[in-house]
């Protein structure tokens, strides 16, 4: 009865943690599909605007938008990952110990980056240039990169 119930679970954890990366690859389509169809400016104000045409006219950060979207959804896919693996260790540890101390590894280093992003991003806001730009870049590639690591050190089934 006890061993039915693990693998229940099991299955059970394997199930969300593959459905949360199938939603994480639909958001990203539906983002990169958003962002390649639509090429003209925005209308100045917004919807709401009183009509004045003396304002200035301000275009989105395309570029802004798509990176710091994939960031956040890369920095919650990881700290979803490691909500999971705390609420399900010693399940996990029925498997092997190496799950936690590989993200026990990587905890560190996301953290860190998280810091360097969100620094990076308010200078980025206070005065947009395009080395910014490059640095939030670069930093969300980074949590990418730990991203996929912590993915691969959860079961896969």
């Amino acid at each position: 009865m006890r061993k039915s119930f693990q693998k229940e679970m099991a299955e059970s954890v394997g199930e969300r943690i593959w459905g949360t990366v199938a939603i994480t690859v639909a958001i990203s389509m539906l983002v990169i599909a958003a962002l390649t169809g639509c090429r003209g400016a925005l209308a100045p104000g917004g919807a709401y605007h009183s009509g004045n045409t003396n304002t200035v006219i301000l275009k989105a950060d395309y570029s802004f938008f798509v990176i710091d979207s994939a960031y956040k959804l890369a920095y919650s896919t990881i700290d979803a990952a490691f909500k999971f693996e705390k609420d399900n260790r010693l399940l996990l540890w029925g498997k092997t110990k190496e799950i936690k101390k590989t993200l026990d590894k990587i905890r560190p280093q996301a953290v860190d980056v998280n810091g360097q992003y969100l620094l990076a991003r308010a200078a980025y806001l206070r005065n947009p240039t395009p080395a910014k730009l490059t640095i939030l870049s670069a930093l969300m590639l980074e949590i990418q990169n730990l991203s996929n690591a912590v993915m691969a050190a959860l079961p896969q089934q």
